[in-house]
This record gives C-alpha cells, sequence and structure tokens, in this order.
C-alpha cells in the first residue's frame, strides 16, 4: 500500500472501489495472519510521501465507507494499521 494512493483516496483522485482492488492481497495476507495464533501479521507500507495529514473529511470517508459496507472490517483495519504506523501521519487537529 503506498501512502501516495492513500493520500489520493483521501483527496477523491482514486475511487474506493480502485483502492480497495489494490491492497486486496495485501488484506488477504493481513487476514490471514490474525487468523493465526502467534503468527505476525504483515502490513506493508511504502512511505512515498514526505506527509500526509489526517483530516476530519478523511476520517468521516472512511467511516461512512463502512457503514455503506464497501469497506469491511479487514480493510478498514488494514489502513487504519498502516496509517498508524506511519511516521509520516499527521492530525489536522487534536480531536481526530
Amino acid at each position: 500500500m503506498l501512502l501516495s494512493k492513500i493520500n489520493d483516496l483521501f483527496n477523491e483522485k482514486v475511487a474506493l472501489h480502485d483502492f480497495k482492488k489494490e491492497v486486496e492481497s495485501e488484506v488477504s495476507a493481513y487476514r490471514k495472519g490474525l487468523d493465526k495464533k502467534g503468527a505476525s501479521v504483515p502490513i506493508l507500507l511504502s512511505e512515498d510521501m514526505r506527509s500526509i495529514v489526517i483530516r476530519r473529511q478523511d476520517v468521516r470517508l472512511l467511516y461512512d465507507a463502512y457503514l455503506k459496507n464497501k469497506l469491511d472490517e479487514w480493510d478498514l483495519n488494514y489502513l487504519v494499521e498502516g496509517l498508524l504506523l506511519s511516521e509520516k501521519i499527521n492530525f489536522d487537529n487534536d480531536s481526530i
């Protein structure tokens, strides 16, 4: 998963459906890793940008996609864990 693709998703330069297709195999490996007790879980994130700012509308996009079943729990967990592990992420404000 490329940080720039996440940024494109948040800035509506790539459709959610297309983004989901791009990371489908990564999410599958992530899910299988979680199914095995004691196994390591791969999260592949290429930080190909200097930084990305997470805004309220970005969180809302993920929240709405999950509620509308456009993202399942595995897609959402993988994406959010990748963001939280990144050193290139900044939050727009403390309430996010």
